[in-house]
């Protein structure tokens, strides 16, 4: 009997047959935002503005009572404009569908746009989307009129003006104003980060090129030197940027965020950026721009928070006594948008697919990168002669210390890094002395597939922790108390589907409650990357004792 395939090759059949000449949805990008104005104008203007655009491409179709806000259609073969209201007036909708205007014919564009009251201020929302057959790339791009609703509507993000153009971050006050809107709970939209290079004041690519093609889809600051320290302090090391290094922050980012999951790219990375589209930064510039388009659609949540005017064309429909032909109308919509539902499906598991595979291929490579640095230093280290591993005599020392020697097989957690700088335990060198433990004897233990030197392993690892008066753990918490203690006793990390990791394991040392004379490193096993996390020390965490 052939075995099953696995589930890409499933999924890649299921395409090929069912869905081998269904025509497929992909949204482009996304944009809703509030406008600092709450006037009647402000509305009126914003409706103007994407008539006039669509007046523009089809020339004689807009009818003059368009502009006074009422509903009208046009629907002619490969064409179809149309905009909406409902009963009260706060929500305009418009939508139009047209065949490729370029040498892609077999493209179809659907524009949407939303002008919304929302009782203590307006809302704009544009959405881009493009069905097509063939299984090509689809250009990034949003309407002019998002250009215009930024730079003449005042949009805002949680209060902080979005624009086309970035943001400075050059003294204490600008600094301030990014942190306040970097840890906003409610921002919407994705941070970047670009750090001068260490040797000039330039950036890795042009960020006022990045700034134009994302408006409306992302912020972008600029920070200086100085200011990337500031930076460090406020999010610690492992969640700042800085040298020339250029990072993005998604939306819900805090202190305690997973750094896996806010994406940090390196200078070198970027000059020696290659892809389809090009190489160099200005590829990889193009490559951000791409991302950040596809972050706004990324998910079916997101998709729904900007009503679509079929949802508000349905929903004037869908009332008591309608005619036959208001019916009909109803039908009609509900079976469209199935059938974009069933489109969107189908795009979105198509991208999740290759963005799984890209980054699967992304963090080998990688992975294989941080092994060779890591070999070359210790080989740089032996060659100089330094054989022995200093062992740091403050807390201070100790981040620095873990990735300068440690860094392919131990990570600091963030929580980890901000529980050594609130540290009272008085033993430093046992702290270092148990993550060198964990690097050089469970670390292999762990990593180590060869059953014949399991055993020498398990046997290594037992005598550190002797050798150490440690006390090993896998568990730190009954699984039937973790609830009450779900907060203290897992950490924002992915692994696999899940993005939150329960520290089970810890190395233990005194049993006093008193931070100063005991000590906890609570950690997991990442099998993915091979690393060992460490999570949180080296207090003891909360438990119905404490």
């Amino acid at each position: 009997m052939n075995e099953p395939g696995t589930l890409s090759t499933q999924l890649a059949e299921l395409r090929r047959t069912r869905y081998a000449q269904v025509p497929r949805l992909r949204h482009v990008m996304q944009s809703f935002l509030a406008s600092s104005k709450h006037t009647e104008p402000n509305r009126t203007e914003a409706r103007t503005r994407v008539l006039d655009w669509a007046r523009g491409k089809w020339p004689g179709l807009i009818p003059p009572h368009a502009y006074e806000g009422k509903a009208f259609e046009h629907d002619q073969a490969g064409l179809r404009i149309a905009a909406t209201t409902n009963l009260d007036g706060t929500l305009w909708a418009f939508r139009s569908e047209h065949l490729g205007t370029d040498s892609n014919e077999s493209r179809t564009w659907v524009t949407e746009a939303l002008v919304a009251d929302l009782g203590p201020a307006d809302a704009f929302g544009v959405r881009n989307s493009c069905s097509t057959l063939s299984g090509e790339a689809i250009p990034a791009s949003s309407p002019r009129f998002l250009r215009d609703f930024i730079a003449h509507h005042s949009l805002v993000d949680d209060g902080f003006p979005v624009s086309a153009t970035s943001n400075f971050v050059g003294d204490v006050n600008s600094f301030d104003r990014f942190r306040t809107l970097l840890l906003s709970p409610v921002r919407s939209l994705p941070v970047i980060a670009l750090t001068q290079l260490p040797t000039s004041s330039d950036y890795a690519f042009d960020p006022i090129k990045l700034a134009r093609n994302t408006q409306g889809l992302a912020h972008v600051f600029c920070f200086t030197p100085a200011m990337t320290f500031e930076l460090s302090d406020c999010v610690g090391k492992t969640l700042s940027v800085f040298n020339g290094a250029v990072r993005t922050y998604y939306p819900r980012f805090s202190v305690d965020s997973d750094p896996w999951q806010h994406h940090l790219v390196f200078p070198q990375r970027i000059a020696e950026w290659s892809d389809e589209t090009g190489t160099g930064p200005a590829a990889f510039e193009q490559f951000l721009s791409r991302q950040l388009h596809s972050f706004s659609v990324g998910t079916s949540e997101k998709i729904e928070q900007l009503p679509s005017y079929f949802s508000i064309r349905r929903a004037l429909l869908d009332r008591p006594n309608k005619t036959t032909e208001e019916t009909i109308q109803s039908l009609r919509i509900e079976v469209e948008e199935a059938h974009a539902k069933e489109q969107e499906w189908q795009a979105i598991a198509d991208d999740r697919d290759a963005e799984a595979r890209a980054n699967e291929e992304e963090n080998r490579s990688l992975r294989a990168q941080n092994l060779t640095l890591a070999y070359d230093l210790k080989e740089l280290r032996k060659a100089r002669g330094e054989t022995s591993i200093p062992i740091p005599t403050t807390y201070a020392e100790l981040p620095r210390w873990v990735e300068s020697y440690f860094s392919d097989r131990l990570f600091l957690h963030s929580r980890a890094v901000r529980g050594v700088k609130e540290a009272m335990f008085e033993n430093v060198a046992l702290v270092c002395e148990s993550l060198k433990l964990l690097a050089d004897a469970y670390w292999p233990m762990k990593a180590n597939q060869d059953q014949d030197l399991r055993q020498t392993l398990a046997n290594n690892w037992e005598e550190g922790t002797k050798r150490l008066r440690l006390e090993y753990n896998s568990h730190a918490i009954a699984p039937s108390r973790l609830g009450e203690f779900r907060e203290a006793y897992t950490i924002n990390y992915r692994i696999g589907q899940s993005s939150r990791q329960v520290l089970g394991p810890h190395l233990k040392f005194g049993s006093t409650k008193d931070d100063r004379y005991c000590m906890r490193i609570y950690f997991l096993w990442d099998d993915d990357r091979q690393l060992v996390v460490v999570g949180h020390l080296p207090s003891h965490l909360d438990t119905r004792a404490t």
